[in-house]
């Protein structure tokens, strides 16, 4: 069942993933057709990675270069699409994977941390809110 679960995520899951960009895209103003074009060049790209450089090596972005601005300013756009699933809970689920294989590639720990802080804040201060 686990080779089956691994085929899921590394088929179904990605077409959800690639999903969710064309409907964040649409969110935009983009027709779906055009959004979906749009993506497939970087999917494409993506995989060619992989093949190359292995799921660690072919990592690249914000969090692999421990950059946190953007990833706020992603979740700060995000949290503005009224969309289910929420966008900005699915970034930072996956966001936290992607951390995870940056700390595999050398991500500095200093970095690490701004990274892990800025992906959890809002989630650790709503939880902190709930207990109220």
């Amino acid at each position: 069942m686990l080779y089956h679960a691994a085929a899921v995520f590394a088929s179904n899951y990605l077409i959800a993933v690639v999903y969710e960009g064309v409907l964040l895209l649409e969110a935009s103003g983009w027709p779906r057709a055009d959004a979906e074009r749009a993506l497939i060049p970087l999917v494409e790209g993506v995989v060619a990675n992989i093949r190359k450089r292995g799921t660690v090596g072919a990592l690249t972005g914000p969090i692999r270069r421990g950059d946190v601005d953007p990833v706020k300013r992603h979740l700060r756009a995000l949290g503005a699409v009224r969309q289910k699933p929420r966008p900005e809970a699915v970034y930072r689920m996956l966001g936290t994977i992607a951390l995870e294989i940056a700390r595999e590639a050398g991500l500095e720990p200093k970095a690490a941390e701004r990274i892990n802080r800025a992906l959890t804040r809002k989630v650790a201060a709503t939880r902190r809110r709930g207990r109220s």
